[in-house]
Parts: structure tokens; sequence; C-alpha cells
């Protein structure tokens, strides 16, 4: 199914994504939501028990937040991998957005909206 996603950087106030997206509904909540254009491949996948993004831009990335308060990134450079802990994370889930926030390696905090437009 498409319909209108748009992501927002709250820390920044950035919008990072406002367009067509794919959004495959799974069993009990959980969704499957692809953002891509020109600049954009993120993949949301929003689970019963965690949150993972995975991005396909410049480097690619791969969040996995969970519910208990914890994660990891995992990010892929020409240079090499980094894997770095995610803690103090928060998930606020409603029918038609997703609101997550983290701390990267303890101190870089991030926080991102996602909603679908009707």
């Amino acid at each position: 199914m498409l319909n209108t996603v748009y992501l927002e950087d709250t820390v920044n106030h950035d919008v990072m994504f406002d367009g067509p997206a794919e959004i495959e509904e799974l069993k009990e909540g959980s969704k499957i939501i692809t953002l891509k254009n020109e600049n954009t491949h993120m993949v949301w996948k929003i689970l019963m028990r965690g949150v993972m993004i995975e991005n396909n831009g410049e480097f690619q990335s791969l969040i996995t937040l969970q519910d208990k308060g914890t994660g990891t990134a995992r990010i892929l450079t020409p240079y090499g991998e980094l894997k770095l802990p995610i803690t103090d994370v928060d998930i606020e889930r409603n029918a038609q957005s997703t609101k997550v926030s983290y701390k990267l390696n303890g101190d870089q905090f991030f926080e991102f909206l996602l909603m679908e437009k009707e």
C-alpha cells in the first residue's frame, strides 16, 4: 500500500522525507515502511518489541532500537564497519506515527518522528 509519509529529525528540525512510501502491514500492528526517492533509501521496521532503521545513503547503517531501552548501531563505511552502543531508547507508537529517541555512544542524542499522512 502506498501512503504519504513525513520524516523529521526533531532535534535539528530537518525534514528528511516527505512523499510517497510503501507500507506493508504485518501482524499485531507491526509494519515495514520503505521511503525511497532520489536522495533517500530508508526502511523502518516498526515491530512489537522495537524498531529497526536501515539507511542506504552515503553510508549504510542499521539502527536497532529495543523497547527495553538499549540498542546497537552498525555503520558500514568505505573505511570499515563501526558498531556503537545505543542507550536511553524511547519509542512512542501511535496508529499514524512513530517517534524514536536515543543516545548513540552514550552522548549523541537523536530523535525522529515518522508520520503517515491521510
